[in-house]
Parts: C-alpha cells; sequence; structure tokens
C-alpha cells in the first residue's frame, strides 16, 4: 500500500500522545504505568495496523491482476476494477483522524472500568 513511513509516524504520534497521557495521568487507571499506557497504545495502533497488512495484501493481488473478477479479462478490462479496489483500499488511509480514533479508544476503555477492550 505504500503506508510504511505514514505507518511509522502515526505510531510515534499515537505513542506520544499514550506517553503524555501517561505522564499528565496523576494515577488515572488506564495511563497509571507504563505497560497499561503501551497496552492503549497497541489498542489504538493494532486494528489499523492489521487493516493495511491486509489491504498490502490485496494490493498485491490488485497490481498481479490476481483479484476476484479479473480472471480470464485483458488488462484493459481489469483497469476498472483496479481503480475502484484501489480507491476503496486506500480511503480510510487518507480519511481516518487518528485524533479522533485516539479519543473514541480513551472513550472506550474509561466506559470499560478501566480495562482496554474488555481484558
Amino acid at each position: 500500500m505504500g503506508a510504511g513511513a505514514g505507518q511509522a509516524i502515526e505510531d510515534g504520534w499515537v505513542l506520544s500522545k499514550s506517553l503524555r497521557d501517561h505522564l499528565t495521568s496523576g494515577g488515572e487507571d488506564n495511563f497509571a504505568t507504563l505497560e497499561k499506557s503501551a497496552t492503549f497504545y497497541q489498542s489504538v495502533r493494532l486494528p489499523r495496523a492489521q487493516k493495511v497488512q491486509k489491504g498490502s495484501r490485496i494490493a498485491g493481488a490488485t497490481y498481479d491482476m490476481q483479484l476476484e473478477g479479473m480472471e480470464d479479462k485483458s488488462f484493459e478490462e481489469c483497469l476498472p476494477i483496479l481503480k475502484q479496489t484501489t480507491i476503496d483500499r486506500q480511503k480510510f488511509v487518507w480519511e481516518e483522524d487518528l485524533d479522533e480514533a485516539y479519543e473514541n479508544a480513551k472513550k472506550q476503555v474509561n466506559g470499560s472500568n478501566g480495562t482496554t477492550n474488555g481484558r
């Protein structure tokens, strides 16, 4: 997907927010220890990283013209499928608001009695 550098920057951004919350938590359960802050960081980042990984596999199949629906079609016939698949696959990379995702994860954690994802 060509998203590796962006993923690294996003990792740094979310990690810095989690560490900031740890340092300013005043003992709040979700960020009281570095371990809890790291667990929270992972709960924010892992779903997106997994989605990028899955998208990368689909990208490979797309560029090799091996997606379902491309069988026995010419290159030119595959181009509209390639275009739409690329748009669908890349949209979340460009449009997700990381700050919003972070704050939503905090709300979810706060609503689950201080545990991350029900753990």
